[in-house]
């Protein structure tokens, strides 16, 4: 399949460290990029590494740009190995990305009760989420 995105390799390397990028490449190589869904612009997928689970990665397209995120705890400049992965992946194999309807369209078609239901699940199996919902006013008093 034709992806929308024109991003390729060239445009990523600047968001990763030489050394990041490259056992990136061999993570890819090496096939450790499982349960890769896109849904519109927005990457998925569960990336193996040292760890005992899978790291998490998401990442958002835009364009010949992305901006990305991973549970992993890297913190040395940069993107870490498992974002380069990810998009190695999406870049040279996008048919691996299961299709799956975009979050705005999965949440349009959900009434106020079951956003609120799916929010506090969300929460409970993630309660640093807890923070997200403060930082948006959401705790605020509602004017009478």
């Amino acid at each position: 399949m034709k992806t929308d995105f024109a991003i390729g390799e060239d445009d990523i390397l600047e968001k990763f460290t030489p050394k990041s990028f490259e056992r990136g490449r061999d993570y890819y190589d090496s096939g450790m990029v499982e349960r890769a869904v896109r849904r519109g612009n927005r990457l998925f997928a569960e990336v193996q590494g040292s760890s005992f689970a899978p790291y998490s990665v998401a990442a958002i397209l835009r364009g010949r740009d992305f901006e990305a995120s991973c549970d992993c705890p890297y913190d040395w400049g940069g993107y870490c190995k498992h974002i380069a992965a990810m998009m190695l992946s999406f870049i040279y194999d996008e048919g691996r990305f299961e299709e799956r309807v975009p979050l705005e369209d999965a949440l349009a078609g959900m009434d106020a009760d079951d956003l609120r239901a799916l929010i506090i699940r969300m929460i409970v199996a993630n309660p640093y989420l807890v923070d997200e919902l403060e930082e948006t006013g959401a705790e605020r008093p509602r004017p009478s």
